[in-house]
């Protein structure tokens, strides 16, 4: 391939328009009838855990306990975020928390 041919085949790349779809955003999101019922108030879980832990050991040879530990962290810290939404949303009974 010679140089001039380099050039081109670049040219022809910036060139080209993207192609740009355009999405119906009811056919996107569906029928918002279809939807459930908003819920009104949420619990908490004592072991947000537990569904992960269920698995079993998450198959990272030889790091399986430090790959644990780090995922439960990262879990933990979702729930907290979860339940701090919640909360500021006024999702949560007075008596859960």
């Amino acid at each position: 391939m010679s140089g001039n041919d380099k050039k081109r085949s670049k040219r022809k790349g910036k060139n080209r328009q993207k192609s740009q779809s355009v999405v119906d955003p009811a056919k996107f999101w569906g029928d918002p009838g279809s939807l459930p019922e908003p819920i009104d108030h949420v619990t908490y879980s004592p072991d947000i855990t537990a569904v992960v832990v269920s698995l079993g050991r998450i198959p990272i040879p030889p790091h399986e306990t430090a790959a644990e530990h780090s995922f439960q962290l990262v879990y933990q810290r979702a729930g907290m975020m979860a339940a701090a939404l919640a909360t500021a949303s006024g999702l949560v009974d007075d008596d859960d928390t």
